[in-house]
């Protein structure tokens, strides 16, 4: 554009071929008094410098894999520079190395085992009334102010909530009916404390109780 006549309006236009620049040019006459700078053309020719770079360095890239190929050396990634830490570093064993810090995490596979428990022997996973209401007797959740009234009254609700998963409504309780109905009798039988630790401890307390 500086080396454009005075009266040529430049305008860069068109594409070209990879390694060379832009160059065609159109020529309007103009007059002096309508100049206006064209705004374009130093963007597009700036915008086409920064893709042909990073196509080059992308070409480089692929050529140093290839020859790396060729001659057999591992090829080296970008990212292999962010884990070049030691192997024996990057591992650590928490179970059951930390299992006393880490056994609040652990509250879910605990009521699995109760879970598993109080059904017994049967040919499904699902609780049946008599099983739960077994459960509640053998945990003496009566004596933490769960009377076996509202034991079955708290089954047939959870039963009602959870049967959309079950192709067999009246088969029994699921395992997620269970795991509410436990976290229900976990707030009522320990207000006072969050709702983790309530659970943990109710589950502490039925564990010892079922043996």
């Amino acid at each position: 554009e500086a080396a454009a006549p005075v009266g040529v309006s430049v305008e860069v236009t068109g594409c070209q071929p990879e390694g060379r620049p832009p160059t065609s040019l159109q020529q309007h006459p103009r007059h002096h008094h309508h100049h206006q700078p064209q705004r374009h053309g130093g963007r597009r020719r700036r915008n086409w410098i920064r893709a042909n770079r990073a196509n080059v360095s992308a070409k480089g890239s692929r050529e140093a894999s290839a020859a790396a190929s060729a001659e057999g050396r591992p090829q080296h990634h970008p990212y292999d520079d962010e884990y070049e830490d030691d192997e024996d570093n990057c591992m650590e064993e928490i179970f059951p190395a930390k299992h006393k810090q880490l056994q609040d995490l652990r509250v879910l596979e605990g009521l699995k085992e109760i879970f598993l428990a109080a059904i017994g022997v049967r040919t499904n996973l699902k609780l049946g009334s008599t099983a739960f209401r077994n459960f509640a007797r053998k945990c003496r959740l009566q004596e933490s102010g769960l009377p076996l009234a509202s034991v079955d009254i708290m089954y047939i609700d959870m039963q009602r909530r959870w049967e959309y998963l079950s192709s067999d409504p009246t088969a029994g309780l699921c395992f997620q009916g269970f795991v509410e109905a436990f976290f229900k009798i976990a707030e009522q039988r320990d207000p006072a404390s969050s709702p983790l630790q309530a659970v943990a401890r109710l589950a502490d307390h039925c564990c010892r109780c079922m043996g």
